[in-house]
């Protein structure tokens, strides 16, 4: 059975307006396992390949309200100048996954993969701080508790009632951000449905930060590390803040974290700028 068209008060979308990140109380399980491959190291820094200093794979985040609502206001204006249903899916899309990944904080590949029914019950209710579980720890059973602000809620329902009016009603098992073509797996050759693949929500991210004027890269990993930077500073108690995703990311220690969220570099040139003299 498909989804019901839902109304809102507003085209939330289309308003050209984003609210930011109320704080969660939630603490979530607090384990990790470091990813390793034989032929590629990764770094902080730089990726090394047989010896070679390739280019850094370090994703920075988006450090202030005024370089989130840059990028939001260029997928804005993409959806303001889409002339073609195709290109005004697209767009739709697009302003979607960023709204909500910025919110949710989720990995690239459990963005790219999420369901409805991972958000709606069986009535197409929102769920209340549903279980999740990740995959990079899908094997030991490790869960989050995925929690959202209105933001979240309101790009969603958009974006349920677009495809719902332009023939595509949705089942909860379908998955919420979608492509055009099917993809399989390039080593086994499995078939992954047609949900958007990582690597294309990417280069989405790249180009269109680029576009805002954004300097510092940001791919799919920044758009996890600005939640975490946003919840640490809009915390009422920044150490609280700092621990709550530190659990969340199921970090070992809080430096790791507070590497992580962005905040100590900034600290580092805010202090540099004061260190100034010729000016």
């Amino acid at each position: 059975m498909g989804c019901p068209v839902k109304k809102t008060s507003e085209n939330h979308i289309c308003s050209g307006k984003v609210t930011f990140f109320p704080g969660t109380e939630t603490i979530y399980s607090n384990n990790s396992k470091k990813n390793t491959t034989s032929c590629v190291v990764k770094s902080n820094e730089t990726t090394v390949s047989n010896g070679k200093v390739g280019e850094s794979t370090l994703m920075d985040c988006l450090h202030s309200e005024a370089e989130i609502q840059a990028v939001y206001d260029v997928f804005h204006n993409n959806l303001l100048e889409a002339r073609t249903v195709a290109k005004k899916r697209t767009a739709m899309r697009n302003i979607t996954m960023f709204v909500c990944a910025i919110n949710l904080g989720l990995r690239g590949g459990d963005l790219c993969s999420l369901k409805w029914n991972n958000i709606f019950d069986k009535n197409w209710e929102f769920l209340y701080q549903p279980d999740f579980v990740p995959q990079k720890t899908k094997r030991y059973k490790k869960h989050v508790k995925l929690t959202w602000n209105y933001d979240v809620e309101d790009v969603l329902i958009d974006w349920l009632n677009w495809l719902s009016e332009h023939g595509e009603p949705q089942k909860l098992d379908d998955f919420i951000f979608t492509s055009p073509k099917v993809s399989f797996d390039k080593e086994t050759g499995k078939c992954l449905g047609n949900a958007i693949q990582v690597r294309s929500f990417w280069r989405i991210m790249e180009k269109t930060r680029k576009e805002a004027g954004i300097k510092q890269k940001i791919g799919t990993h920044g758009c996890r590390k600005t939640m975490v930077n946003r919840h640490i500073k809009l915390s009422d108690d920044k150490t609280e803040g700092l621990i709550e995703m530190q659990g969340y990311l199921n970090h070992s220690s809080a430096r790791i974290t507070l590497g992580y969220a962005c905040v100590t570099q900034e600290k580092i040139q805010q202090t540099k700028d004061r260190m100034a003299f010729l000016r």
